[in-house]
């Protein structure tokens, strides 16, 4: 009877062996795993000597590191990336989880939580997100905030951060410039 055991134990093992090596044989060794990074700076860019940079681009990097297969990383326009996404041209992207993104592609996890701040006119009224409710707000092009949907009357959006603060200064009729944490600390070095 332990003789049965045993045998049945070895052939499944063994048929699982396999089966994996089928498997893996099955791989098409050309593939090779496409990355796209939003080219907004703090997240990824790339500077004038064809470097490229960003806390995203390089998080992207190591997950292509990591899952040690071929891989590419490009840095893409934010609505490009999302339509090479949703065309199967590249295989995974990193993006803010608004609709826009989620219409792209599935989503799959949450890599990092990121804080929104918004920037206001001195001597604003304005003291937490409520007070936003029916304000106009200046978002970069690429933006969207889950987090303040349905609060501003109308959103102007904007090609960079600084020419958001501009906005913000020069125009009576905008209320805040709204930033992602990082974005917001990367320009205010320079701003």
């Amino acid at each position: 009877m332990n003789y049965l055991v045993a045998l049945s134990v070895i052939t499944s093992l063994f048929y699982s062996v396999y089966l994996k090596a089928n498997q893996e044989n099955k791989i098409d060794p050309e593939y090779v795993l496409k990355i796209g990074t939003m080219d907004l700076i703090p997240y990824g860019w790339e500077d004038k000597h064809n470097q490229k940079h960003g806390i995203i681009y390089e998080l992207n990097h190591e997950i292509g590191l990591r899952l040690d297969i071929p891989f590419t990383n490009k840095i893409y326009p934010f609505k490009r990336m999302l339509k090479l996404l949703k065309s199967a041209k590249i295989d995974v992207v990193s993006s803010q989880a608004h609709q826009e993104a989620m219409d792209s592609g599935e989503k799959l996890g949450i890599q990092h939580n990121v804080d929104v701040i918004a920037g206001t006119k001195k001597g604003s009224d304005i003291q937490s997100m409520a007070d936003l409710k029916g304000k106009n707000l200046i978002y970069h092009l690429s933006s969207s905030y889950k987090e303040l949907e349905g609060l501003p009357s109308s959103i102007t959006r904007t090609e960079n951060y600084k020419q958001s603060l501009m906005y913000l200064y020069k125009g009576k009729q905008n209320h805040a410039a709204v930033f992602s944490e990082p974005a917001y600390y990367y320009w205010m070095k320079d701003l």
